[in-house]
This record gives C-alpha cells, structure tokens and sequence, in this order.
C-alpha cells in the first residue's frame, strides 16, 4: 500500500479496535462515500470496503481527525463504525490500546 490518507481506528472493542492504515480509491456513490483499501484487511479478510461520514455535514475530504465514518461492505452492507485519525498512534490509542497489534 502506498502511504494512507488515515489510519482507521474504533472505540468498540471488537476486531475492528486494530488500527487500519487507510487509502482512499475514489468516490463510492453518493452521500460523501469512499471505496477505501484497508491494510491489514477487515476481520473478514477484504482489502477493500466503503466508508462513509456518519454525521451528516462532515466530509471525509477535508475534515479534521477524527472523523466518524460507517464502514460498508461492497454490497451496501454495514459492516462497522469508526474513526479516521492521521497516525497509527492516534488509532491504536481509542481503544486504550487494546488495539494496538
């Protein structure tokens, strides 16, 4: 993967805690959403997933870490939610380090 755009935490204590680098692929329909490639992949092995800003009016262009997003499947599908940060560091440390591989 060449260098992320984010790295993509989650406050859950879940599979999604360990931190994802993150690089953005291009638009993913409407609503602000974004085919992303994930390293390492999601908890189900893919490499590629969706996101999208969970509030409305945020923007995952240009707003200031960390943003709130959905995590979609291909198909549409929610899949988990979580935050985008701009270091590993900052995605690791939502979850008290519990994410931290």
């Amino acid at each position: 993967m060449t260098e992320p755009d984010f790295y993509l935490g989650s406050q859950e204590l879940t599979a999604w805690a360990v931190p994802r680098a993150v690089r953005f692929l291009g638009p993913a329909g409407t609503h602000g959403r974004v085919r992303a490639a994930l390293d390492p992949p999601a908890p189900d092995g893919a490499a590629e997933l969706v996101l999208a800003p969970r509030y409305s009016g945020d923007s995952l262009a240009d707003a200031e870490p960390p943003v709130h997003v959905s995590v979609f499947a291909p198909d549409g599908t929610l899949v988990a939610v979580g935050e985008l940060y701009r270091t590993r560091d900052e995605a690791a440390a939502t979850t008290g380090g519990v994410g931290r591989l």
